[in-house]
């Protein structure tokens, strides 16, 4: 077999490929929660406060997972460790839907988030030993738009299968209940609806079908002349398309989508070998380059306040939307599907800031150069979100959300690359600090976006600050900074 430095470019491009794939089943894992958020927040009586506190303990598990998978990474190599992180969160996802009420549910987030973390060390490491420095924005791009074509994914998937279980306990009750209309016959009727299409328990059941029997039986005593079916088939159209929110139909998604990654694991073993990702086959001077050095360099510290910067709007956003958009008067499987649409521009974002970065270099930029002008246009893109926290509900207001969608994710790759030019030996390192900086910014500000939400009844607030963080890191890349330092 082939050493990796006499790998063929496709091969190197392949491998980005598959790097693609791990960033798309990573945020399928991840996203599922957001789509159903509407969901648990009625099932389990959440306050957005809380929910937010879903966001702020996964972000926490993240920065620990990113440090402890960073350094791991660095001394045993990315081969096995890889796989085994992707596993981990698989794992966790799955574990989800089996969530019994919301101890469990953060239990479940820690742990998905303490094994996502592993994820980007190894992947910057696999592209920083693969590409050469004027590739690696690029490389990065197609890395990170995995992101979005798995959260493109999540809710057309997530559509389909809650639409087979949100039909809720009135569909078709009408037939259920044309044998007759006494109270007995009323709560048998509920009952078997609510035991088809709930993994509840028992008595949470009966809860259940009190609630609908005692609506019907309202209705019945201002209109007596109707029978128990009639009212139903009413109470059904007056409905209309407001989703009808059936119990424990939520868990099938994260059984199904925390499982379907386990492929990718044997598609890695099968694609490359431990010694294609063996540092020594490189040229490197890095190695020589202690960690001491590394926590030195000033541009560490300009990274960590860059990390933080940008991975705060992007995450609260993701998190928020489909609330953002109900919110707005949107319903729900709108929110879902334009949930969708939000990252197919996250996803042409990313990869045009990278195919813009390296055309800028071929152009005769140099490639700081070409990566602060990217830079610089997305993280005012992403300030619209001043605008789009005054826009009424409409064609501007999602208009403007997908402009700051693209823009979000174009400024992750060059932050990567920026990242990748401290030090070959020492990348796991690096990442899992910025990562872990990263979320210990965005995961308390999960809690004050959720807490602003419950005091001010509005997302206008957060949503109009949290877009002018890039612009912050832009000055700090402008003033700080050096011109084309070489990673080694």
């Amino acid at each position: 077999m082939a050493e990796s430095s006499e790998r063929s470019r496709a091969w190197k491009w392949g491998v980005c490929g598959l790097l693609l794939l791990a960033s798309m089943f990573l945020y399928m894992d991840r996203q599922t929660l957001g789509n159903v958020s509407a969901r648990l927040l009625w099932e389990f009586g959440l306050s957005n406060e809380q929910y937010g506190n879903l966001g702020f303990a996964f972000g926490i598990a993240f920065a620990v997972g990113g440090l402890t998978f960073g350094f791991i990474a660095d001394r045993v190599g990315v081969y096995w460790l890889y796989p085994l992180a992707l596993v981990g969160w698989s794992a966790a996802g799955f574990a989800t839907g089996l969530s019994e009420n919301y101890q469990h549910f953060m239990l479940c987030r820690i742990a998905l988030g303490f094994f996502e973390a592993g994820h980007w060390p190894c992947a910057m490491k696999t592209v920083q030993l693969l590409l050469p420095r004027e590739d690696r924005g690029m490389g990065n791009s197609v890395l990170q738009s995995g992101a979005s074509v798995g959260a493109v994914l999540t809710p057309i998937i997530m559509v389909l299968m809650l639409a087979s279980f949100s039909s809720g306990v009135w569909q078709f009750m009408d037939v259920r209940m044309a044998a007759g209309d006494d109270d007995r016959q009323i709560t048998e009727s509920v009952a078997e609806q609510v035991r088809e299409q709930s993994y509840f328990k028992a008595e949470t059941n009966r809860l259940k079908v009190a609630e609908v029997v005692t609506e019907i039986r309202a209705r019945k005593k201002n209109d007596p002349k109707k029978t128990a079916s009639e009212m139903a088939l009413i109470i059904d159209k007056e409905k209309g398309q407001r989703e009808q929110y059936v119990p424990g139909a939520w868990r099938s998604p994260f059984f199904i989508i925390g499982a379907i990654g386990l492929g990718w694991v044997l598609l890695w073993l099968v694609t490359i070998r431990r010694r294609d990702l063996d540092p020594t086959l490189f040229e490197t001077t890095a190695a020589k380059t202690g960690i001491r050095q590394v926590l030195n360099d000033r541009r560490l510290f300009i990274l960590l306040a860059i990390g933080a910067c940008i991975n705060t709007p992007w995450q609260l956003i993701r998190e928020w939307l489909v609330l953002l958009l109900t919110h707005r008067g949107y319903t729900e499987k709108f929110a879902q599907l334009f949930n969708s649409v939000y990252y197919v521009a996250t996803d042409v974002g990313c990869l045009i800031a990278g195919a813009v970065t390296l055309w800028l270099v071929k152009r005769g930029c140099t490639v700081h150069q070409s990566r602060v002008r990217v830079f610089g246009v997305c993280a005012a893109l992403i300030a619209l979100t001043t605008v789009a926290a005054i826009l009424p509900k409409g064609w501007l207001l999602l208009g403007v959300l997908l402009i700051i969608a693209a823009a979000s994710l174009g400024v992750f790759p060059i932050t990567y690359a920026l990242q990748q030019d401290l030090s070959r030996g020492h990348m796991g390192k690096i990442t899992g600090l910025v990562g872990a900086s990263a979320w210990l910014t965005s995961a308390p500000m999960q809690k004050v976006f959720g807490w602003l939400r419950d005091v001010t009844g509005s997302f206008k607030i957060g949503l109009a600050v949290v877009g002018w963080l890039p612009l912050v890191a832009l000055v700090f890349i402008i003033l700080f900074w050096p011109k084309d330092k070489p990673t080694d």
